[in-house]
Formats: structure tokens, sequence, C-alpha cells
């Protein structure tokens, strides 16, 4: 988010300066006697085209330049915008969660609403783009859980993203999957938003086990009973991106359907 003006709660000052490198914040303190008697806030706004301070790009690539030639190994192209500037579903996370999808042969594959990384325009993918993507590089792994607790997790991340209690609400982003379709009322009080749950086409059963792939501490419960793949997120994607060239991701709202 973009705070035009600094928030001061307490002796807490709070910025935001936006996505994707939008503003740069200054912050001007004064200090007397030890405490902060001034603030002076201001938003600089990052314009395309200007030049960049020379001894900054300096220094980024020189702290670059040992890595230049693996990050910027071609890995794939895609035919659509990769972002993440969605909240109910996102092509970059629908790229990933297809990965996941293809990689292990699970029945849907979960991923946390991840809220950084830079679009990426249609045209060439580097392996800079896939560490940007995911940058924590997870194992993949695989669990199994029933159709009622992938109900109530989709249930918990709607109602962290749409509470209507602000101070329940967390993260932003309702959690992705793949080779799962659902139908929610946002609106809805906790508990009864997910109207329909689908599982390769057909409705998801109560009592039914399903395999389910993820990687990350965040993605599924942590009860849950893990089998690990051996098979890192970004290997993952690399042999997705191989054999689905350019990728093509689903559009969005259609794994997640809001009504």
């Amino acid at each position: 988010d973009v705070l035009a003006e600094a928030v001061v709660v307490g002796r807490t000052i709070i910025t935001q300066s936006g996505a994707h490198g939008s503003y740069l914040t200054r912050l001007d303190l004064e200090i007397t006697n030890g405490r902060v008697s001034d603030v002076r806030h201001r938003l600089l706004p990052v314009v395309d085209g200007e030049d960049g301070d020379p001894t900054v790009a300096r220094v980024i690539e020189d702290a670059m330049r040992p890595h230049r030639a693996t990050v910027d190994e071609l890995v794939g192209e895609t035919d659509v915008l990769l972002h993440r500037g969605t909240v109910l579903e996102s092509p970059m996370d629908n790229l990933l969660t297809s990965a996941y999808l293809a990689s292990t042969g699970a029945d849907a594959a979960l991923s946390q609403g991840w809220r950084y990384g830079t679009p990426i325009p249609p045209g060439p993918i580097n392996a800079g783009d896939l560490w940007q993507m995911i940058p924590t590089n997870p194992e993949l792994f695989t669990v199994r859980l029933t159709g009622d607790v992938l109900r109530r997790m989709l249930e918990q991340s709607l109602e962290r993203t749409f509470s209507g209690d602000l101070m329940r609400q967390q993260g932003g982003y309702v959690m992705r999957f793949a080779g799962m379709r659902a139908v929610a009322r946002l609106n809805n009080a906790p508990g009864t938003r997910v109207q329909q749950l689908e599982i390769g086409g057909v409705p998801v059963e109560q009592a039914r086990e399903y395999t389910v792939a993820a990687a990350g501490e965040q993605s599924v419960t942590q009860q849950a009973s893990r089998t690990m793949t051996g098979v890192r997120a970004i290997d993952c994607m690399r042999r997705y991106l191989q054999t689905h060239a350019p990728a093509h991701t689903p559009a969005t709202h259609r794994a997640l359907v809001a009504v």
C-alpha cells in the first residue's frame, strides 16, 4: 500500500511505499535529547526512463556480477503477463501450482498467497524470475487430506481475507490452488462462504482423502503427514517450462469464482 503521510502510533512511525518499486520513501527525523521530536515524510515516485543514481547502480552491479550468468539463464517463456496483483488467484501463482501438479501427479496443488514478485511481461523467462517468484525455494511434498479438511482450509483463508472484523484480516490474498475449483460467496458468514468445491471436475466428497501437493511451511496444516519429493520449487518450474512453451496459465477467476 502507499501511505501519502507517515502514520504515528505512540512512538512508532509507520511508512509504506507501495509495491514493485513504485515509490521510495524519504523520512527525515529530528532527534532531541535522544527522542524523535520532528518527522518529515516524502514519497519519491520512481519514473520509468529516469537515470538511477550511478553509485547505487555500481554497487548493485558489483554485487550481481558473480551471479549474472546464473540469473540471466533463459528457462522458458510466457504468452501472458505473470503477476500477483489479484486477490482471489493470479497468473503467477497459477503457473506455480500448475507446475506442482504436473511434477507430482497429485489431485490438487496448493500454495500460500504470496504478495511479492515483480510482474513478468509476455516473453522470455529467466532463472532470476523464478527466484523472485519463490526465493525460499522449498521442497515439494504431498499430503493426504480429506475433502472436509480442504473445504475448511479454504474457508479459513477466505475468512482471513474477507472477515468483516478488520482485526481478523490477515495476509490479504486467498490461498492459491490448481486441480481444484471453488465457487464462494465472499460476504457470507465465516464457515459458510464455499458454495461449491470440485477436484478434477467432480464435487469433493467430505470423507474422501485426496493427494495434495504443496511446498513451504505455510501451505498446509502442520499436523498433516508429509511425503517429501526431493524436488525443489524452482527445479519443478524449470521442468514445467521445458514442456510448456510458451507457458499459458489459466485466466484468473476460474479456479475460484466469487458470486
